[in-house]
């Protein structure tokens, strides 16, 4: 209900847009045309409508400030929980790992308690037989000077077999003394006139340089990078995604870094993705392609397919998923189908083959004289004798899914991971690991919180290291 005019008595029913209040007709008219007015009642309305308006979005944005508040709040709740699931899975890691140390510690200390004990024992029985042997000449002695002191007559009639005496005992094996003929171990020598040198114990055992790594550059948008190769330091060769595009991806060094040159073009009679890549001595690329092997020149131009079968065997009764060079042009290949390891020549001639124990899904030469092998379905890495076939060692390694061969500390590198074989980690649970050749013992474990790696390669100068972590090419700097 509008109230009355003060001046005029009559309703104030207009509202006046020039002087923004109300006012009544008598009001109007005395303040003449230029005072537009309207009627208050649909002032009133129009206003209404403007202001609930106004409320509902203020109200919209107070709910969806509510909203983000309860999914801000679940999301904090979350994190804490996967930040208490992670360091659950760190702590089972870590004591997992300490047990293993601890229980490497303990078989290391009885072993050189074994050995110490061994060694011990020997130095022991030559003691006794110096002391043995001290004790023959000390009677002699006595016996030769007593004679000689008291009974000059005695000593010129029994000169010679005085003599004789001492010349038995001194000349009884007291040139040299071996206590082991391990090369790194001390002998000690008995010098005549000098008594027995005190015996030194030498190295029992190899030690491996523990390598250290530094990432340096990490290649990213890869669908499922698996398998890699290098070149000199300054050619990179990666395959991405077996079951998806088929590719195999050029990268060249620019300055101090990599950069991708060109995507090969794989020949289209072999329908299979690359299984295995590597860099021959002449600086082409082998491929592994399950049923052959394809040479491609440094440009990409594909030259010639190696068959690695007999004729009377089929496409389905071989799977080439590895290779691995020689230094003087020769390579191995790894047949998981047949457990086979194939050598060739320069050529691709077939030079030999020998049947393996398990799967070589991945190989690493050493030395052009033993090949390491890897099957990480059966959680195993193997050294053979190229030649004879020889088991060399064995090591129990989980999951290894990728190996090459460090000559420059005589150690093994692998990439493998700690989850699932069939199911990638939620976790970043993959590691890089150093391993001594001679006796298959962990030296060092390089890195680690990697994805899912399947694959690294080591530059000839040993002084890089890449590793495949599926979506990313990680390049390290080796010290």
């Amino acid at each position: 209900m509008a109230s009355q005019c003060p001046k005029h008595g009559s309703q104030l029913n207009l509202y006046c847009q020039p002087c923004k209040s109300l006012t009544c007709p008598s009001c109007t008219e005395h303040k003449g045309d230029h005072h537009e007015t309207e009627n208050l009642d649909s002032v009133l309305s129009e206003q209404k409508e403007v202001f609930e308006s106004v409320l509902n979005g203020a109200k919209n944005e107070e709910l969806s400030c509510k909203h983000a508040i309860q999914e801000l709040t679940d999301l904090k709740e979350n994190v804490a929980k996967s930040l208490a699931e992670e360091n659950k899975v760190i702590d089972r890691v870590v004591e997992t790992r300490i047990s293993e140390i601890l229980q490497e510690a303990q078989a290391l200390k009885i072993e050189l308690q074994n050995i110490g004990k061994a060694k011990v024992d020997k130095i022991d029985q030559e003691i006794d037989r110096f002391e043995k042997r001290a004790n023959k000449l000390e009677n002699v002695c006595d016996e030769a000077e007593e004679t000689m002191s008291h009974s000059p007559h005695l000593y010129v009639t029994q000169h010679d077999s005085l003599i004789q005496k001492m010349k038995l005992v001194t000349d009884d094996g007291l040139n040299a003394v071996v206590v082991d003929k391990n090369p790194h171990a001390a002998t000690f020598v008995k010098e005549t006139g000098k008594g027995a040198k005190s015996p030194r114990l030498g190295k029992l055992l190899k030690v491996v340089s523990p390598r250290k790594l530094q990432i340096v550059q990490e290649l990213e948008n890869f669908q499922d990078a698996y398998k890699v190769a290098l070149l000199s330091n300054n050619m990179l060769a990666i395959c991405d995604s077996y079951y998806g595009s088929k590719q195999v991806m050029i990268y060249h060094k620019q300055n101090s870094s990599y950069t991708k040159k060109m995507t090969l073009n794989l020949h289209p009679s072999n329908r299979w993705g690359p299984k295995a890549i590597i860099f021959s001595g002449d600086g082409n690329f082998l491929i592994a392609r399950k049923v052959g092997i394809e040479v491609y020149s440094p440009e990409g131009e594909y030259l010639k397919t190696i068959t690695t079968r007999s004729k009377e065997l089929s496409d389905d009764d071989v799977d080439i998923s590895s290779i691995t060079t020689l230094s003087d042009g020769r390579f191995l290949a790894g047949d998981i189908d047949r457990s086979m390891i194939t050598e060739h020549d320069s050529l691709g001639k077939l030079i030999w083959m020998v049947r393996t124990k398990i799967r070589p899904y991945y190989i690493a030469a050493i030395q052009d004289r033993y090949v390491a092998i890897s099957d990480h379905t059966k959680n195993k890495v193997i050294i053979l004798d190229v030649k004879s076939g020889k088991e060399i060692l064995e090591k129990e390694i989980p999951l290894v899914q990728g190996i090459c061969y460090d000559e420059h500390t005589d150690s093994l590198l692998v990439v493998r991971n700690e989850g699932s074989q069939y199911q990638q980690p939620i976790s970043r649970t993959g590691v890089v690991e150093q391993y001594c050749c001679s006796t298959g013992r962990l030296v060092n474990r390089l890195a680690h919180g990697l994805y899912y790696p399947k694959g690294l390669a080591l530059s000839t100068d040993a002084g890089m290291l890449v590793v495949a972590d599926q979506s990313t090419v990680k390049l390290y700097r080796m010290s």
